[in-house]
């Protein structure tokens, strides 16, 4: 099981400098930990991404019984359909999905006067 230390950022990958509020992880180490790190923050309104509809399900269903009010979307359009309704207070996405990936999503995220300082968790499994 992964430690969270909350001083300490956990990069898989390397993101470009201008990501500044984008952590990058692979979704093999999401554990207990990161919801507990979660919890600790208090309520939040987390937009959910990804296309496999059994994680994403799983992980909204997690992050509900945690207290969080969680969105789900299946690819970027739809991460950044809710986003732009209703701002959250976290972006956790998948990179690989249909119609627009998580890494465009996130690109839109950062530049968007309004959302460019919502914190996004980027995951994958593909090992990209």
């Amino acid at each position: 099981m992964v430690q969270f230390d909350a001083a300490a950022p956990v990069k898989v990958y390397s993101p470009p400098q201008d990501f500044t509020s984008t952590l990058y992880v692979n979704s093999s180490i999401i554990s207990a930990d990161f919801y507990a790190l979660l919890k600790k923050g208090g309520y939040m309104y987390i937009v959910v991404a990804d296309d496999d509809a059994s994680f994403r399900e799983m992980l909204a269903v997690s992050l509900e019984r945690s207290g969080h009010e969680v969105e789900s979307a299946a690819d970027g359009i739809e991460l950044l359909k809710i986003a732009f309704r209703k701002k959250p207070d976290l972006i956790i996405t998948d990179l690989d999905m249909p119609n627009m990936t998580g890494d465009l999503a996130v690109a839109v995220v950062n530049v968007h006067p309004k959302l460019r300082k919502v914190p996004v968790i980027v995951m994958t499994g593909s090992g990209r």
